[in-house]
């Protein structure tokens, strides 16, 4: 049975202090979850810390929190401070801005003010209008074949070290075995003026093409990072390759715009779903606490 997905609320914050952070993430992590799965209107939660990069260039991290639930954010707010308020306190307690002292009216404030606009994929198909339906799929063909010239022309750079990439798959895999646990995928825009043209083009069709991802995912473009996160309700391999072969023309226009997205010249469908698979799991980030209704962490 698929769950219905109701408001989503997503935010970026930046961090005070990050190992404090961290610390205070490794040590609340499971009331976090167990007190997530006691919410009836909940449907998926995640905290994560990601990278993030400040006006000046410089390297800091940002703590992440997404939920999706049903209701309004001012009921749900609420409830959310009722049930584990003193432990996301604890972790946000870090984050710039959050109040010292805060309490449920204080809680709602900041979440609301620092909410992000997310683009959702589809749940479920609906038809696209006809009578535009021949213009987006013309314009889609067209922008994959200026994609497939700049992807030929122009190498896209992987700026991580050896040691990066391979901590950070160390630090992912550890999640693998557990089905359930959220994607988190953060790639960085490519440096040319046009790939935000582009890549805003690409979200817009989003939120009108009919192509689907299960457990609504949701991609965000912060500053000159784009994150997806999804809720996958079997292991991050498997899904990514269905996800790939399910969606490959509407996630190439997408991730075509980033560093480190390569795609084989004249290559044939199933090489160019394996590598947006083996790209998808590449740039993943490990989660530090989250909670998905439909495999949910197992509640104490």
């Amino acid at each position: 049975m698929k769950l219905p997905l109701g408001q989503s609320l997503t935010l970026v914050v930046p961090l005070t202090d990050a190992e404090a952070c961290r610390a205070a993430l490794r040590a609340r992590a499971a009331r976090l979850e167990q007190g997530w799965a006691k919410l009836p209107d909940l449907h998926t939660a995640c905290l994560a810390l990601v990278p993030s990069e400040s006006s000046d260039g410089a390297s800091h991290e940002g703590l992440l929190l997404e939920c999706c639930f049903d209701g309004s954010l001012s009921d749900f707010a609420a409830v959310l401070f009722q049930s584990v308020g003193d432990e996301l306190s604890g972790v946000l307690g870090h984050c710039e801005g959050y109040p010292v002292a805060a309490d449920t009216r204080t809680f709602t404030a900041y979440l609301s003010e620092r909410a992000r606009r997310a683009v959702a994929f589809r749940s479920a198909p609906d038809p696209a209008p006809a009578e535009r339906g021949w213009l987006r799929r013309l314009r889609a063909v067209l922008d994959l074949a200026r994609l497939a010239c700049a992807i030929r022309s122009k190498p896209h750079t992987d700026a991580r070290s050896v040691d990066q990439i391979e901590a950070q798959r160390v630090a992912v895999a550890m999640q693998e075995p557990e089905p359930g646990v959220p994607l988190l995928h953060v790639a960085r825009l490519l440096p040319e003026p046009r790939a935000r043209q582009r890549l805003k083009r690409a979200l817009r069709d989003v939120e009108l093409e009919s192509a689907c991802l299960e457990r609504g995912a949701r991609v965000l473009l912060h500053g000159e990072q784009l994150l997806f996160l999804a809720y996958p309700d079997q292991s991050a391999p498997r899904w990514s390759e269905r996800t790939s072969e399910l969606a490959l023309p509407t996630l190439t226009r997408i991730w075509a715009n980033t560093v480190g997205f390569l795609q084989p010249r004249c290559a044939r469908r199933a090489l160019r779903a394996r590598q947006l698979s083996r790209f998808l799991l590449d740039y993943r980030l490990p989660v530090a606490a989250w909670f998905n209704a439909r495999s949910a962490p197992p509640a104490a």
